[in-house]
């Protein structure tokens, strides 16, 4: 098990470790309450690797870095020639399906 210090050094190590083993590697997110600090854990049950921190700045990088982690288990690359990016865009409102707005359309009807 490897806390390391920063961030930057864990995310690249992350990606590295899901590169290699995608189908063993998992990925958690824990918060202590107690000690107020968050603890993020990449494993593929061979290596271990943890991110540790009580600033509030780095937990809207961890949300990040589990978007990232939820784009790379539905792709079929993971970095290489063309890293994802650290932005992740909303889907335009036009990518809902007709049938899911006709239902919302239903359901506001019935209600009103």
């Amino acid at each position: 098990m490897v806390y390391l210090e920063d961030f930057d050094e864990f995310q690249d190590a992350a990606q590295k470790l899901f590169t290699e083993r995608p189908r063993n590697t998992r990925f958690e997110v824990k918060y202590r309450h107690s000690d107020a600090k968050l603890v993020v854990k990449v494993t593929d049950d061979k290596v271990c690797l943890k991110y540790r921190t009580d600033q509030q700045s780095d937990a809207k990088r961890v949300d990040k870095l589990t978007q990232l982690f939820m784009l790379w288990m539905c792709t079929s690359e993971v970095g290489g020639d063309h890293p994802l990016p650290m932005e992740i865009e909303a889907p335009p409102a036009a990518a809902v399906p007709e049938s899911t707005q006709q239902q919302q359309k239903k359901k506001k009807n019935r209600k009103g």
